[in-house]
């Protein structure tokens, strides 16, 4: 349950998320965050991470608050519009 260890776990699953969705076909049809969570929830009922984590709630208030205008301004507005 070491703050470090479990930070150092997320990061590692968000990016093989990521590397999951632009390598292969499964990835791409379920996206990145979904593949995350779904990686996350398999290492976390496998006992690897724990369940609950004050790290959870610091990338919760954090970090996905600024995730969310990164995503937009990497969004095709013209695109959402039409």
């Amino acid at each position: 349950s070491n703050p470090s260890y479990v930070l150092t776990a997320i990061l590692w699953l968000s990016s093989f998320g990521t590397s999951l969705e632009r390598r292969t076909v499964v990835g791409k049809a379920l996206s990145a965050p979904l593949a995350t969570m779904a990686l996350a929830l398999l290492v976390a009922n496998l006992g690897i991470i724990p369940f609950r984590s004050n790290v959870y709630a610091m990338v919760n208030t954090f970090l996905v608050p600024l995730a969310v205008p990164l995503l937009l301004f990497d969004s095709d507005l013209k695109r959402v519009v039409n």
